[in-house]
């Protein structure tokens, strides 16, 4: 029997009453950070010291309750995206509970930070951000048209020391860097220079595998974008569920 079980009150009961309390103090915590969310979004509006062609237009319609939060040129600090996977988790745990209120209620705050989302992402805030990102990626984009080119020109080459040896050292180096910033949390040390040597032969052996070599890295690019969400997931799941358990005593 736990020390703050009611007389009378089953174990099944005593831990869903717990689990409703813990419901309860979250709710109370994300309404004290949505009053803040508020403060900090006048206190950002504020400050804002764009040009008038840069600025926030004075028409844009803060009328609805709980706006977003915004933060001038920055990401939120805390991610909405780490909001989202909390209330799915609180959801599911409501569901089999039976909550139908708290389930309701935190489907109603998911949604709202869905829109919250939207909102931050296609805002003026950030335009810089977005700004800095584009050239980013155009830069990729024109890096990798000039090794295409660069390719092609070896191939008309009759050459086979530079058909095939030259391409692969460049290759070598940018999977060297490529598979350190990608997949650092994937493959071990060892394992990254041994998919390297791997590679390096087969580029060296082979021109057509230089195709497969790149699109090998879009496919690690993609998966450890996957990967890193579902680790992320996964964590902030095992968190609350550690939470839960240290509220709800052993009986």
């Amino acid at each position: 029997m736990g020390s703050n079980q009611r007389w009378g009150e089953t174990d099944e009961a005593y831990k869903t009453r717990l689990i409703r309390e813990l419901y309860e103090e979250t709710k109370r915590n994300n309404e004290l950070s949505e009053i803040l969310s508020e403060q900090n979004e006048k206190l950002a509006r504020r400050s804002i010291t764009a040009t008038d062609s840069d600025r926030v237009s004075e028409n844009y319609d803060y009328s609805y309750d709980n706006s977003p939060p915004t933060y001038s040129t920055r990401i939120p600090e805390r991610p909405l995206r780490v909001q989202m996977i909390e209330y799915k988790i609180y959801m599911k745990l409501a569901r089999q509970s039976g909550n139908q209120k708290e389930y309701m209620s935190y489907k109603k705050k998911l949604k709202q930070v869905k829109m919250w989302r939207r909102e931050i992402y296609s805002g003026y805030y950030i335009k810089h951000y977005f700004a800095k990102r584009r050239f980013r990626t155009i830069s990729t984009y024109t890096l990798i048209f000039w090794i295409i080119l660069f390719e092609m020109a070896y191939v008309s080459s009759q050459d086979i020391f530079l058909l095939n040896f030259v391409p692969a050292v460049g290759l070598a180096i940018g999977n060297y860097y490529f598979l350190k910033k990608k997949c650092n949390s994937i493959l071990s040390p060892n394992k990254r220079y041994i998919i390297l040597g791997i590679v390096f032969i087969l580029d060296s052996l082979f021109v057509m595998f230089h195709i497969l070599n790149w699109m090998g890295c879009i496919f690690l690019h993609w998966f450890s974008r996957y990967y890193k969400q579902r680790k992320e997931k996964q964590q902030i799941e095992e968190t609350i569920m550690r939470k839960l358990n240290k509220a709800v005593p052993e009986s």
